[in-house]
């Protein structure tokens, strides 16, 4: 996909819900097509609407992703890893962006992460696991070093 252009990656997002042919021949109508440049713009990409993805930065091609993802109108959007490889500049970037989008949308944001620092910093409630059982499941507020050391030791 990174040899289209935004627009029609983020338009892409339609093909499941279109009827045969019109998906094949790629033809979306108007209301799509506004749509996904709304979304472009809200990624802060308005002026890389035409641009082939191929050309885009990493954080660049994450915002794409996350328009495209709004374009299905998701109750909840799942981000796997959404930062992991980023530099840490452009990740707080992609962070701050999912929150705008969770706060001022009212989207629920499920995020798996690695990173403790951005986990505590961008998240209202964390789950920790370790050897695939749950042993944190609360606010933010109520991490502290015992949990940690729940999650991150080996039991």
């Amino acid at each position: 996909m990174e040899h289209t252009t935004c627009l029609q990656n983020v338009l892409n997002a339609c093909l499941p819900d279109m009827a045969f042919l019109p998906a094949v021949v790629g033809f979306f109508r108007k209301q799509q097509r506004d749509e996904a440049a709304q979304l472009l713009e809200r990624v802060g990409l308005a002026d890389k609407i035409e641009e082939p993805v191929k050309n885009l930065s990493g954080g660049q091609k994450q915002r794409v992703a996350i328009a495209r993802a709004l374009m299905r109108h998701p109750a909840i959007l799942l981000a796997d890893e959404p930062v992991a490889s980023l530099d840490p500049v452009t990740g707080y970037q992609i962070l701050e962006l999912l929150r705008d989008i969770r706060e001022t949308e009212g989207l629920t944001v499920l995020m798996n992460s690695h990173n403790l620092e951005f986990s505590l910093e961008f998240s209202e409630r964390l789950i920790g696991l370790n050897n695939g059982r749950v042993v944190f499941d609360d606010r933010v507020e109520a991490v502290t070093e015992e949990v940690l050391e729940k999650v991150y030791v080996r039991v």
